[in-house]
């Protein structure tokens, strides 16, 4: 029997613990929120047990579901590794490469399971229409952004992988060569950045920020 966690809401748990429930072999030990300013819905009515902090949580179970989508949840994940708790994440909780890695070196360190959900490869729309979409060539993605968002790098850190995850549902070959750039025109920060993706199927991938 695995004892499995959640950490976020209630709100953001329950979709989850009706998936969990359904899971041979599971069982749901609660939920631990450690955004402490947000709202919650502490009348759990018995449904699903909350934990008032990560210290009484981390010990009921053996791994942990981060339905908490906030960056703010990195440092729990980090603990969490540190205390030898298998992980199942969002990428939305980080910010860069460099904090993937680090929890990927925590895991293997603590010889856990990491696991990172990826919900564009289950989007039933691309699903439906990926077995029209054959022999491609070319792939051109854009995104902007504006300065006016305080988390500007964050969020062009999500849309890269985001990105890059659609490219690879639709193609399913493999990256053979990577070319990347950023152009620094008004700001110190690069201002337009540019990747070119080449695979071995013959398809080029152009991502433009």
């Amino acid at each position: 029997m695995v004892r499995i966690g959640l950490i976020g809401t209630l709100e953001q748990s329950l979709p989850h613990v009706e998936i969990l429930k359904k899971v041979p072999g599971v069982e749901i030990a609660g939920f631990y929120n450690p955004i402490k300013d947000s709202v919650t819905n502490s009348q759990t009515n018995g449904f699903i047990r909350e934990f008032n902090s990560f210290d009484a949580f981390i010990p009921s179970v053996d791994a942990i579901d981060f339905v908490c989508k906030s960056q703010n949840c990195y440092d729990v994940a980090q603990q969490a590794l540190k205390k030898t708790k298998h992980l199942f994440i969002s990428t939305s909780i980080l910010k860069n490469r460099q904090q993937a890695h680090q929890l990927i070196n925590l895991a293997n360190e603590a010889n856990v399971t990491l696991m990172v959900e990826r919900p564009v490869r289950y989007h039933a729309a691309l699903n439906a229409i990926l077995p029209q979409i054959k022999n491609l060539r070319l792939i051109e993605i854009h995104n902007q952004f504006s300065d006016e968002n305080e988390d500007t790098h964050e969020s062009i850190f999500r849309a890269i992988m985001t990105d890059i995850e659609i490219i690879h549902t639709v193609l399913q070959a493999n990256v053979k060569n990577v070319k990347a750039c950023g152009i620094k025109m008004v700001n110190g920060n690069p201002d337009v950045i540019n990747i070119r993706l080449e695979f071995d199927n013959a398809c080029v991938a152009n991502l433009n920020c």
